[in-house]
């Protein structure tokens, strides 16, 4: 690439993109929250209905000369407790899938913005199927090399999170969960956090303690919303401080450009 020649347009976010992206972010967590994660405000009462439920039914079995009453409530409680464990289980899974839908739906904005744009000035199909077959981390990476994310800025950090947590819960064991213990253990059991290097037996079941609360599902929303929010207007070839070599090895320098900006 050869920015040099004559400056050009490679990167244009209009207004009504931009104000559409968040608004479709803040309506997608807003009715996720209202129509699926409201349903597990109360799972405690729910659980003590449940054990309360379970001692009103009538027992056939159970004689008064020979059983102690005792160990009906026993069986309540086991029954309120395995309750409530059941739908704390289903609540984080519901929350993992709220987050799983608008982080997929994210990644696909932003290759589609970005794939649409590079069109206008690298005339290569290749390149545009290299946009759509990175990795998010290297989605990220790109971005930052174009000057269009800070990669230390806190809702980049938060997406990177996000794409972790995403990870090991499609995935379960592996080197995304190894990367969420090391780097973003709040997601995560602390006991697994700091023996996961060394301990297989945790590397192969602790997936299941991955945990996010409604605080978390919330900071990842904002991050999706503070990432379109905060991407530059415009970007030209002049202001990209790194191209990627397998970027201008596909692009071929200034062949296939449209100059449609200076």
């Amino acid at each position: 690439m050869d920015p040099g020649v004559s400056d050009y347009q490679v990167f244009f976010l209009g207004e009504d993109q931009r104000s559409l992206r968040i608004e479709e972010q803040e309506f997608y967590y807003d009715q996720a929250r209202k129509r699926l994660l409201s349903q597990f405000d109360s799972i405690g009462d729910e659980a003590t209905a449940a054990g309360q439920e379970w001692l009103d039914r009538p027992a056939p079995w159970f004689d008064p000369d020979v059983h102690d009453p005792a160990s009906s409530y026993e069986q309540a409680y086991e029954a309120e407790i395995d309750h409530y464990l059941m739908l704390f289980n289903l609540q984080n899974q519901t929350r993992l899938s709220v987050v799983s839908g608008f982080f997929h739906e994210w990644e696909k904005n932003v290759k589609e913005w970005m794939s649409s744009e590079v069109g206008y000035w690298c005339r290569e199909p290749a390149a545009i199927a290299a946009i759509w077959k990175l990795q998010v981390r290297a989605t990220l990476q790109l971005l930052g090399n174009f000057g269009l994310v800070i990669p230390d800025a806190d809702h980049i950090v938060r997406l990177d999170a996000c794409r972790l947590v995403v990870n090991v819960y499609k995935h379960g064991a592996g080197p995304s969960l190894l990367e969420l213990a090391t780097k973003y253990p709040d997601y995560l059991n602390r006991e697994f956090a700091s023996n996961a290097e060394s301990d297989l037996s945790l590397q192969s079941m602790a997936y299941r303690d991955l945990r996010i609360d409604d605080e978390q599902v919330e900071a990842f929303s904002d991050a999706v919303i503070t990432f379109w929010k905060e991407l530059p207007e415009r970007r030209y070839a002049s202001e990209v401080d790194e191209w990627p070599k397998w970027f201008t090895d596909i692009c071929g320098g200034a062949r296939g450009r449209t100059e449609i900006g200076g």
